[in-house]
């Protein structure tokens, strides 16, 4: 790791893209939003390729309401208002 210290605008820019990334994988268009099987949903997940095989967008990846909600926040936040 170096010793560098990174600009918060790239902590903040890195922690947004990733928690949006993980929120439309972890949704699936509502599939496994609220599956409680992490078996399966990894069982499905290797169906599908595994996760270099998948392309996260519309409309076989939509966002949640929870990524909409962040990413009014974080547009909020970078305007702010």
């Amino acid at each position: 790791m170096s010793s560098e210290l990174v600009p918060p605008g790239e902590l903040y820019q890195a922690a947004m893209l990733l928690s949006g990334v993980g929120d439309a994988l972890g949704y699936r268009n509502c599939r496994w939003e609220y599956c409680e099987s992490g078996p399966q949903i990894h069982r499905e997940l290797e169906e599908l390729g595994g996760l270099a095989a998948i392309e996260t967008k519309p409309p076989e990846w939509r966002v949640s309401d929870d990524t909409v909600l962040h990413l009014a926040t974080a547009e909020a936040l970078n305007s702010g208002r």
